[in-house]
């Protein structure tokens, strides 16, 4: 999966996913979980001509460190997940 970084400051961190956005809804949830998220929340121009871009906005602390640790959370669930299925 391709990302290319669109702004990297303390407090947001945006960035945007070539070809592939499965991922952005769960991440999306798994952050807006976090006390210290202000904003979280995609958007495409036009399905068919861009690409979607992921903006994260954070109350303190670092932004791009909070959706590195909330990509991590998930891939803990899916291996849960993974290992219940094949129990």
């Amino acid at each position: 999966m391709e990302v290319n970084v669109v702004k990297d400051t303390k407090r947001e961190f945006v960035f945007e996913i070539i070809a592939d956005k499965t991922i952005l809804n769960p991440l999306k949830q798994r952050l807006l979980v976090h006390k210290d998220v202000d904003y979280a929340g995609w958007d495409i121009q036009h399905p068919l001509l861009s690409n979607p871009t992921f903006y994260l906005r954070v109350k303190k602390g670092s932004a791009k460190k909070l959706a590195l640790q909330a990509l991590q959370e998930l891939q803990q669930d899916l291996a849960h997940l993974q290992d219940s299925l094949e129990a």
